[in-house]
């Protein structure tokens, strides 16, 4: 009996050692940007900072984009200038996700984003779990 407790307890310590472990954690660096402006000077000076990170960084970098407020313009399929730009940011392996608080508070509907990208209950909620995780920050912009 002593034994199978003694497995029990090692398979659930591998167990939940797996599933703090994200995917994401298997990089180098981790990186959460902030975009919470839809001033397109603002985004497209984000959309070479993030290209430069890539560039610079490679496989060794994850990024995801936390659009809240008026930055979630950014991810809106009628409002955003940079489509194309987002996908292929999207093919780098760059995550951008979108603030569901924001959408319910300014009425948009969830279709309204591209479909392309994911969404977080609260986009400053996940800044700060990604800051608690060890991930570095930046907000987004010129």
């Amino acid at each position: 009996m002593k034994t199978l407790a003694s497995y029990l307890t090692t398979a659930m310590i591998l167990i939940s050692m797996a599933l703090s472990t994200s995917a994401h954690a298997q990089t180098e660096h981790q990186l959460v940007v902030q975009m919470v402006d839809n001033n397109p000077k603002v985004q497209k000076g984000l959309i070479k900072q993030l290209n430069n990170l890539k560039d610079g960084y490679g496989n060794t970098i994850t990024i995801e984009v936390v659009c809240h407020g008026p930055g979630l313009d950014l991810l809106h399929k009628e409002r955003t200038e940079f489509r194309e730009e987002l996908r292929a940011l999207k093919e780098r392996g760059i995550i951008f996700l979108a603030c569901e608080n924001t959408l319910k508070g300014r009425g948009i509907p969830r279709d309204a984003i591209m479909e392309e990208f994911e969404f977080v209950p609260m986009g400053i909620g996940e800044v700060m779990e990604k800051q608690e995780q060890g991930w570095s920050y930046v907000k987004g912009g010129i």
